[in-house]
């Protein structure tokens, strides 16, 4: 049996398919991180910089978000590694 509505699992906002879904309007962003033009990369990462540290400043009770603010640290942690670590050549 097929479902009506599949059963679709979403990460950062692209769906297995590849097509972007937007947030809800009522989302807790007053703004999109990605907006319908597009951003200069300076200003893109500006803004996603300000939701992860909304986010990773927030206290939390729930052991989910506990753990996701943990693991996003620790990501944080590998980014910053390998930034030190790696030169960027354009």
């Amino acid at each position: 049996m097929v479902p009506s509505e599949p059963d679709i699992h979403i990460t950062n906002g692209v769906l297995p398919n590849g097509t972007v879904q937007k947030p809800p309007s009522s989302s807790l962003w007053p703004s999109p991180l990605l907006p319908e033009s597009p951003l200069p990369l300076a200003e893109l990462c500006s803004r996603a910089h300000d939701r992860i540290s909304s986010f990773l400043e927030q206290e939390v009770q729930a052991e989910t978000l506990k753990s996701v603010q943990d693991q996003t640290r620790i990501s944080l942690g590998v980014i910053q590694d390998a930034l030190a670590r790696f030169e960027y050549v354009n």
